[in-house]
């Protein structure tokens, strides 16, 4: 009977310590940490055919990027009334939209400016403040050859003195251009709050696995010009289209490259905008076949072609 009763006091005692041991293994984190989603992303208001989403299309949307983590939404035009759509969406969210004003000439400069002045005037003060983030005036529009550098700088300097002499004087204002015409000049204006280049490096003919490497280059170069703020307003990988050099459109190289912005930029303390938010079908395929192939869900489905929380473990 004692050596029963000895047994069970050591079987108490072991248990009794491996109690201890697992009360004191600590938690393991969520995967939601920060740096496992895109500092921001661009989005557009078209279906695969090129129609206007409705208003609850597009709040569809907006909930799909709230649902992967995603806290600052780049757009580039004042059609379909889809800033209004987007920042009614983010009411009640610290979601931040930049909004765009695209033209090509002057005539439709003066509708999107009309446009946007009448959204600022529309929505609630609180709204502008909690969720509007600035406007790009212009995207790509000297690149593009739309117009010279002193006519962009003309219609910006124009912008700004609409918007602030409309009372909304903290409505910050940039304009967009890939590194090889985003010039000094245009960034020491005055009137450009803040620095918003288009970095692509599938553009650059590099291999995916050199891409980050690549764009961060580009990114660093232009950050010797200036000492403004610096986001980077579109970098991206094609999901299908032509080899462009080393450069190899493909899901996986989509996927690798997403995964190499999300896991690496943080460390560069570097505020980017994803390209893109949805397939663009609607769009020509482009001198290398790639134009419609950029979104990281598919535009007809809405299902995701990465996965945004797969890479905590960078």
């Amino acid at each position: 009977m004692a050596n029963i009763q000895a047994l069970l006091i050591q079987v108490l005692l072991v248990l009794a310590i491996l109690s201890v041991l697992v009360s004191a293994k600590p938690t393991r984190k969520s995967k939601r940490a920060t740096g496992t989603n895109f500092w921001g992303i661009t989005y557009t208001v078209y279906s695969a055919s090129g129609q206007c989403l409705s208003e609850a299309q597009v709040t569809n949307d907006v909930a799909l990027m709230k649902s992967a983590g995603i806290t600052h939404i780049r757009m580039y035009g004042q059609d379909c009334d889809g800033l209004n759509y987007v920042l009614n969406a983010l009411k009640g969210s610290t979601i931040k939209v930049l909004a765009g004003i695209w033209f090509s000439d002057d005539a439709r400069y003066k509708t999107e400016i009309s446009s946007f002045l009448a959204i600022l005037r529309s929505q609630p003060s609180s709204v502008l403040s909690t969720n509007l983030m600035g406007v790009v005036v212009g995207n790509e529009n000297v690149n593009s050859h739309f117009m010279n550098e002193n006519t962009l700088i003309a219609h910006i300097k124009d912008a700004s003195a609409q918007i602030k002499g409309a009372g909304f004087n903290s409505v910050k204002i940039t304009t967009s251009e890939p590194p090889n015409t985003y010039t000094k000049t245009i960034m020491d204006l005055s009137v450009i709050d803040f620095v918003l280049p288009n970095v692509h490096p599938y553009f650059g003919k590099v291999d995916v696995g050199q891409a980050f490497s690549s764009f961060m280059s580009q990114v660093n170069a232009l950050k010797k010009k200036t000492g403004k703020p610096f986001i980077v307003g579109e970098t991206g990988w094609p999901s299908a289209g032509n080899t462009f050099g080393a450069a190899v459109p493909s899901l996986a190289n989509e996927q690798l490259y997403a995964k190499d912005v999300i896991c690496k930029a943080p460390g560069q303390n570097l505020q980017y905008f994803f390209f893109e938010a949805f397939d663009s079908l609607w769009k020509q395929p482009g001198q290398f076949g790639v134009e419609q192939h950029w979104g990281v869900w598919n535009r007809t489905t809405s299902k995701p072609k990465i996965n945004f929380y797969a890479h905590v473990n960078h």
